[in-house]
């Protein structure tokens, strides 16, 4: 009672003060669609689906399986789309860990793991922290997945007194080398 009174408290607060957020999952539509195959991990982690530009995908779109960001379309064809995946050397995702507002990227970490870079030493994070998108504030500089879309949770966390920031390791909610079945959301 208590959450949903607090909840209800914050969407008072924010129509009372006319508060303009960041662009939401809402202003976005879902394209649920197949695998149609993986590639094998030597050449990228890469998938290709059975929906294309027909189906309104487009370049860039944020790809997601039950809620959980895995990756973005990076080629499209009428039919089809290629999805790389997070753990793709070439992919990259700014981000947040939703208890403590640290903010980082999330790249491809050792052995086909995540990682949350650029973790500064002074920020407080710790094993079993959620980590998510962090969007974008900036409307000139808009970000390719909006905030608080799901990535994964931080597994393990260290520093060293060389470093400048922590390396920090996620896990993400899904298993990403068996995938069936996207979501991509499209503007």
């Amino acid at each position: 009672i208590e959450n949903q009174a607090a909840a209800q408290d914050v969407l008072d607060l924010k129509q009372a003060l006319e508060y303009q957020d960041l662009p939401g999952l809402s202003a976005f539509r879902t394209v649920n669609t197949r695998v149609l195959g993986q590639q094998s991990p030597q050449f990228g982690q890469r998938l290709v689906i059975a929906s294309g530009s027909d189906a309104g995908i487009v370049l860039h779109a944020p790809v997601l399986v039950t809620g959980t960001l895995v990756g973005q379309v990076t080629h499209v064809t009428r039919g089809t789309a290629l999805v790389t995946l997070l753990t793709d050397e070439s992919s990259a995702v700014a981000a947040y860990a939703v208890r403590s507002n640290a903010t980082g990227l999330v790249e491809s970490g050792p052995g086909g793991s995540l990682a949350f870079n650029n973790v500064g030493k002074e920020k407080d994070i710790v094993a079993g922290d959620v980590v998510a998108t962090s969007g974008s504030p900036d409307p000139r500089l808009p970000s390719l997945f909006p905030r608080g879309i799901p990535i994964g949770v931080v597994t393990s966390v260290s520093q060293s007194d060389t470093e400048v920031s922590k390396v920090v390791q996620l896990e993400s909610n899904v298993d990403l080398s068996s995938l069936n079945v996207v979501t991509v959301l499209v503007r």
